[in-house]
């Protein structure tokens, strides 16, 4: 419950800053704003929850590499949380929710999520990996379980408000290419 309302607390009012303040839009794009608030409700506050806590936690990282050093550990899992879930669980899904509130059609959908997906992925992932690998290794090394996902949503407000403006200019780059 706690990661659902951090989530949600934080995913909302970062969009609308994004598209208001630094964008400087007029009028609120609400389909792009349900599109983070359905990912971070479902996704970020659930999805990810149990993914750190049971999946991309510590003693499956010690198992999976031999690793054994706080350190070591660490690196390696954000590692695999940069180099493997971000592009493969993580970007999907985001882009999913966002085709989704745009009204794409169901069996559009694999289709419209994967040309977003390869569009996208590269410059997403770069990003992802300046701010959060760092931030991984601070979580990943000094967080007690309970407070991996609160600390994702402490760091998560840098992010989302980047992935805000990333989907803003996608969306204007996308109106104008239709318009010419």
């Amino acid at each position: 419950t706690f990661a659902l309302i951090t989530t949600l607390v934080r995913t909302g009012p970062c969009d609308l800053f994004a598209q208001l303040y630094m964008e400087g839009r007029t009028e609120v794009d609400w389909r792009r704003f349900w599109g983070f608030m359905i990912f971070g409700a479902v996704y970020v506050s659930v999805f990810q929850y149990y993914f750190y806590s049971l999946v991309l936690c510590a003693s499956n990282v010690r198992k999976l590499t031999g690793f054994s050093g706080k350190g070591p550990v660490a690196l390696s899992t954000a590692l695999l949380d940069q180099l493997v879930h971000s592009p493969l669980l993580y970007c999907p899904a985001f882009f999913l929710c966002l085709k989704m509130v745009d009204g794409v059609s169901v069996s559009e959908l694999p289709g419209a999520v994967f040309d977003k997906w390869s569009a996208e992925v590269v410059e997403v992932c770069k990003a992802s990996c300046i701010l959060w690998i760092p931030a991984q290794m601070v979580n990943f090394y000094f967080m007690p379980p309970h407070m991996v996902v609160p600390f994702i949503n402490a760091v998560g407000v840098i992010w989302v408000v980047w992935l805000s403006l990333n989907e803003g200019k996608s969306r204007k780059s996308t109106e104008e290419a239709i318009v010419n």
